[in-house]
């Protein structure tokens, strides 16, 4: 992911046309999306199993897996990996 692609602020803001495109199937739970002009902003669910797990496509449609590790009132853990 490039810098300023994803960001956290109590919920994930992708920037920069960023958008998460799939969940990974061990993962039923869902995010609820709002657009604006600019960003794109997901709000996890109230109860998270954690990893979880999405496919994050970049404007120049790369791929990447993203796994939030753990969560705290001021930041996101993440790992993420450049899918081929």
């Amino acid at each position: 992911l490039g810098q300023g692609d994803l960001v956290w602020d109590g919920v994930l803001i992708l920037c920069r046309g960023a958008e998460i495109i799939s969940r990974t199937e061990e993962n039923e739970q869902t995010m609820v999306c709002t657009v604006d002009k600019y960003t794109r902003k997901y709000k996890l669910p109230k109860i998270l199993l954690l990893p979880y797990h999405f496919i994050v496509s970049t404007v120049e449609k790369t791929r990447y897996r993203v796994e939030i590790i753990r969560i705290t009132p001021e930041a996101v853990e993440i790992r993420y990996k450049k899918l081929t």
